[in-house]
């Protein structure tokens, strides 16, 4: 209970966001525009398969958004790497304006299994997830720690 306490007196400090759907003029004076288009994964198809239907997309999508000249584009449409890249491009902004969610959320969870794994809580655990997300992706198993611990000669599993 102290501990979701704790997690909530922080939020006082966060600064109100606008969320919402709109059309693409809503994207004028944007700090950023969060772009999920493209088609859905079906079962069996990978991420690289839905490259050139993605693709094609974004072709669409990103100048129009980029017209309106929101401050950064966060793309989180799958395959990321790739739309990312398309992104920058079609859009003309400068890389710094151009940022994809990569492996950020495989870290994410990788770092969640390892702190199960040990029982500890998630912020104690220093793990990531490298390379190209989806197939490709490697977890980083020589870097990982626990509190500073390394993973797992230093930690090892605990019973519960």
């Amino acid at each position: 209970m102290k501990k979701t306490l704790r997690g909530m007196l922080s939020l006082s400090f966060i600064q109100p966001a606008r969320i919402f759907a709109g059309n693409y003029s809503d994207c004028k004076g944007a700090d950023i525009v969060v772009v999920t288009t493209g088609a859905a994964q079906k079962q069996g198809e990978t991420r690289l398969d839905l490259v050139s239907k993605n693709t094609d997309i974004s072709k669409d999508i990103i100048p129009k958004i980029a017209a309106h000249e929101p401050g950064t584009l966060l793309i989180i449409s799958n395959p990321v790497d790739i739309l990312t890249y398309v992104a920058l491009k079609v859009s003309g902004y400068p890389m710094t304006r151009v940022i994809g969610s990569g492996t950020t959320l495989d870290t994410a969870r990788f770092r969640f299994l390892l702190s199960r794994h040990c029982r500890v809580d998630p912020h104690n655990v220093h793990a990531y997830i490298i390379g190209e997300h989806g197939d490709s992706e490697v977890p980083v198993w020589s870097q990982a720690n626990i509190a500073g611990l390394p993973f797992p000669e230093g930690y090892p599993r605990r019973r519960p």
